[in-house]
């Protein structure tokens, strides 16, 4: 709860150096999934009081993207390079936007 509070008082920000972090296999950043399920499981409360969990739902500004980074190459891109978009295994189905993200996930 408190990491979403922050959020929302000073914005999404890339993790400082001096804070130990893991699981970001494409370097630092801010990452976002484009499905309900994937960003559940990075909804985590420690607190024994509660069950809450929160998730924001965004609307993301990629810039000039590189699609489909293999792991390892992220650390060798053009400098105009804004962001990178990873495609996982699943991905929504056409008939779902980001008003429906709650729709069942097709193969890519």
């Amino acid at each position: 709860m408190s990491n979403f509070i922050s959020i929302l008082s000073r914005g999404l920000l890339v993790t400082p150096p001096e804070v130990p972090w893991t699981g970001h296999l494409f370097g630092e950043g801010i990452y976002f999934a484009d499905t309900f399920l994937k960003s559940s499981h990075y909804c985590h409360n420690h607190s024994p009081k509660s069950k809450c969990k929160l998730m924001l739902l965004c609307e993301v500004a990629l810039g000039n993207s590189k699609i489909d980074v293999k792991h390892g190459d992220e650390d060798h891109l053009d400098e105009d390079i804004n962001s990178l978009k990873i495609l996982g295994r699943n991905a929504p189905l056409e008939d779902f936007d980001a008003r429906l993200p709650f729709g069942k996930l097709k193969l890519y």
